[in-house]
């Protein structure tokens, strides 16, 4: 290949950047061979022009990627119809298929015009799969000219690149996220005491001064033309980092967790998860209630002037005593008395016992006082509705307090904490839905819903979490029925009815699992 496009094929991209492009045929379909038109263009790179057969598509020109590949560098495998082709280039493997139209980049899912075909010939791809595997990674541009019937491919311009650094300091965990204002071809060197990250192609500019927090593992930050650099404290070790997308449509967002001696993991957490419980030991074992309130944060306050962190100090100590007794699991209390405990030390409690599930208990409050029934909650960034919104911000007024184990840019905390929920996204709505469905159905509760909301008590919980809202302390009648001994026992028999559902999901799963590794 002449000029200097095939070196830096070669070496451009390194093996911590390993780019996987992966799409999937529809299950039980062929991927026939197509029998598409062919026509000839001109392929031209660096000055010289070969043939390149191309085929017309809906959206524009389908082009044979194989001559491409032989110009560019890469060996290319062709697979069986139902399964995908493999492209190596370097040391990267780029899988692909006919028939759909999305590829994935590393962790991001992107759309193409159109899906690539398989053809007698070989595979053809659309302008923007080429454009986002070998342009994006390799700093090519890829130009075509329908006029001209030629595909242009040329070494980009260097470009200024912006790049933001937000750091945070969470149980135990230092988090850096890159954030750049494109996405640049780059490389990542660990050399045990620092961190590189190279940008050979673009030139990286600092958006603002690192503003580091009270705590870190993260001793300084170094910038030049194409190099960040990581400096650790000694002894701290960063886990590979991850792409983190938020569902932005540009920028790269790069994310680094680093602990002392490394012992987080690289699955995008930002928290080492608890032990893998063993098939055959039961579902929950630790279970974490939250008493809302407490202390000078007396919560909502009833018509006849009972305080919302009195009751749910009674009503989790009545449930931990059901829970111990119908499941051997350890119930445990984020206060026992009238504690002033801030928010994100709650989930702290949960987190540091490696709970298997996190309820956060309290009563609901509203300017209409014949509101009335039980609410459920599980995280989200975005409120479901305008009252969930409403619910959170009430519930988000006690402040952190000294001691909290964050410490950061808030946004980027928010960002974190959601994250870490993430994988426990699935589970924490399957329970509020059994909770909502047991307080109703055992009560005779009108159905307020379940909601998502950005509660700051749940953001952090490494588990399933939820919060629950038992009625409407705000309500007379329900005060006073929530005063009555017998009624909350009722309560707290639909929420221990709940959780043993719940417990029993997990034990299938459980046996699914053991059942299908054997």
């Amino acid at each position: 290949m002449p000029g200097a496009i095939l070196p830096l094929v070669r070496s451009a991209l390194p093996p911590a950047f390993a780019a996987v492009l992966l799409v999937f045929p529809v299950l039980g379909q062929e991927a026939p061979v197509a029998e598409l038109p062919s026509q000839t263009a001109t392929l031209a790179i660096g000055g010289a022009r070969s043939p390149l057969p191309i085929s017309p598509g809906f959206a524009g020109p389908l082009f044979l990627l194989q001559p491409i590949v032989d110009r560019l560098g890469g060996d290319l495998v062709i697979g069986p119809l139902q399964e995908s082709h493999q492209l190596r280039i370097a040391e990267t493997d780029i899988l692909f298929g006919p028939g759909a139209g999305t590829i994935t980049i590393g962790r991001e899912i992107v759309s193409l015009t159109q899906a690539p075909v398989l053809t007698e010939a070989g595979v053809r791809v659309p302008l923007d799969a080429l454009r986002k595997s070998y342009g994006d990674l390799l700093g090519l541009q890829f130009r075509w000219s329908n006029s001209d019937r030629e595909l242009q491919v040329i070494q980009r311009k260097a470009r200024t690149v912006g790049v933001e650094l937000q750091v945070v300091h969470i149980s135990g965990i230092t988090t850096v996220v890159m954030q750049f204002d494109t996405t640049p071809s780059y490389k990542i060197t660990d050399n045990g005491a620092t961190v590189d990250v190279e940008v050979p192609v673009d030139r990286v500019r600092l958006a603002k001064t690192v503003r580091q927090p009270r705590r870190s593992y993260l001793e300084g930050v170094s910038t030049s033309d194409h190099l960040i650099r990581l400096e650790l404290e000694p002894g701290a070790a960063a886990a590979a980092p991850y792409v983190l997308n938020r569902g932005r449509t540009e920028g790269l967002r790069l994310v680094f967790d680093i602990s002392a001696g490394g012992t987080v993991t690289s699955e995008g957490s930002g928290f080492e998860p608890p032990s893998r419980r063993e098939p055959g030991q039961g579902g929950l074992r630790t279970i974490v209630l939250d008493p809302g309130h407490g202390g000078p944060e007396q919560g909502a306050i009833g018509p006849a002037g009972t305080e919302e962190k009195e009751l749910t100090l009674i009503l989790a100590k009545g449930l931990r005593r059901r829970l111990q007794e119908a499941l051997p699991v350890e119930v445990l209390l984020t206060r026992d008395d009238d504690a002033d405990l801030p928010l994100d030390s709650r989930t702290a409690v949960a987190n540091q016992n490696k709970a298997d599930l996190f309820i956060s208990i309290h009563l609901n409050a509203s300017p209409d006082r014949s509101a009335h029934g039980a609410e459920t909650y599980f995280l989200s960034l975005e409120a479901s509705d305008e009252r969930a919104q409403r619910r959170a911000d009430v519930e988000n007024q006690s402040s952190r307090g000294e001691g909290a184990p964050i410490d950061g840019d808030d946004d980027l905390q928010l960002l974190l904490w959601d994250l870490a929920q993430t994988q426990h996204l699935a589970a924490s709505q399957r329970l509020a839905r059994i909770l909502q469905q047991e307080l109703n159905d055992t009560l005779g509760l009108e159905n307020r819903g379940v909601r998502q909301a950005p509660f700051s008590v749940l953001m952090g919980a490494t588990m399933p979490a939820v919060l629950v809202e038992l009625g409407f302390i705000s309500n007379p009648n329900e005060e006073s029925e929530l005063l009555d001994p017998a009624y909350r026992a009722s309560l707290l028999d639909a929420v221990t009815s709940a959780v043993l559902r719940f417990n029993d999901l997990l034990e299938q799963t459980e046996s699914s699992v053991a059942i299908g590794s054997r």
